[in-house]
């Protein structure tokens, strides 16, 4: 097979050296030739957006609160690992228009959140630079609709996804991404998988999650358009010397 540029994406920023999803892993990240950043959406209990990927912020008292709960005053008060928490319009303000920018939607976004986010990232973003991505198929439909690129992520462990009900959201949505983990080299499945990977080639691209070392990277290279990896330095240096 042909060798492809493969896209070295930075996920949640440098979060391997700073604070994932925080201004500074993202500004810290950009300083090195990958192709653009990931981050993570979600929302608060008064439909604000917020750049997070867990569902829940452990507080000083150490309880767990679904940030879907919490009001953004509060949040924006909370410092994970020294740093913010940024909202979306935080995040914004300061990312270079003509980067590339993926934004994983969470299970706190609802469909009628999509409107008010489309409007928030088109007025800064050109939309040929984003791709939406998320698990719940049934939240990028609105997006494709806006001809915006759309990522179908497959969740982990792969063993437990339900095939039929994934093909069935391919075959529906047409996304022009399939993100799936790493992983799925390393289950007992991995054949039947890598036989969907070379089936489905022709028509979708193929970023995956979370690629950190060259056994990742070997595993994937034949299949991946792109990759997301924590560790940025390191895996430019490997997509460089493997092509």
């Amino acid at each position: 097979m042909k060798n492809r540029f493969i896209h070295v994406i930075a996920h949640r920023g440098y979060s391997a050296k700073f604070p994932e999803n925080s201004i500074i892993a993202f500004n810290e990240a950009l300083k090195h030739p990958i192709h653009g950043i990931e981050v993570d959406i979600q929302r608060s209990a008064d439909d604000k957006f917020f750049i997070i990927h867990d569902e829940n912020i452990i507080l000083s008292n150490g309880f767990p609160v679904p940030i879907m709960n919490m009001e953004s005053k509060q949040i924006k008060n909370i410092r994970l690992e020294g740093e913010p928490i940024p909202t979306l319009e935080d995040l914004l303000k300061v990312y270079p228009n003509d980067r590339f920018i993926n934004f994983e939607l969470k299970w706190s976004i609802r469909e009628k959140d999509l409107p008010a986010i489309y409007e928030s990232i088109t007025k800064n973003i050109p939309l040929q630079n984003i791709l939406i991505s998320s698990f719940n198929p049934r939240l990028l439909r609105y997006f494709k609709n806006q001809k915006i690129a759309i990522g179908l992520l497959i969740g982990e462990p792969v063993d437990l996804v339900p095939v039929r009900s994934l093909l069935f959201a391919v075959f529906r949505l047409r996304p022009k991404w399939v993100n799936p983990p790493i992983e799925l080299f390393r289950t007992k499945g991995s054949s039947f998988f890598k036989a969907l990977l070379f089936m489905f080639q022709p028509f979708v691209k193929y970023a995956f999650y979370t690629v950190n070392n060259q056994n990742d990277y070997l595993l994937c290279h034949k299949y991946a358009s792109a990759i997301f990896t924590d560790r940025v330095e390191d895996m430019l240096k490997i997509v460089a010397n493997k092509g």
